[in-house]
């Protein structure tokens, strides 16, 4: 039997909604390139697309879309936080 290949997600964590650029995401894709390299499956998710409710429960309830992004994490061996650095 083949082993299955690793899988990585990356959760991009910029302000901004997909179809503006993001430095984040550049980031996060450039990481998930190299990765490909080494045969890793990778996926990249905008936070800010997602109607991400706060809490500390796996499902804040009607609209939370956290779940579906945690799904990607559970069933993920790599996980890949890209974030904004403002330094001033």
């Amino acid at each position: 039997m083949t082993p299955r290949p690793l899988r990585a997600v990356a959760l991009v964590c910029t302000l901004k909604t997909s179809g503006t650029e993001s430095s984040s995401e550049k980031l996060a894709g450039e990481v998930l390139l190299e990765l490909a390299r080494h045969e890793v499956v990778g996926q990249a998710f905008r936070v800010a697309d997602y109607d991400v409710r706060p809490g500390v429960a796996v499902d804040e309830g009607h609209g939370d879309e956290w779940p579906i992004l945690r799904r990607h994490i559970v069933d993920s061996d790599i996980v890949i936080l890209a974030t904004t650095c403002n330094r001033r």
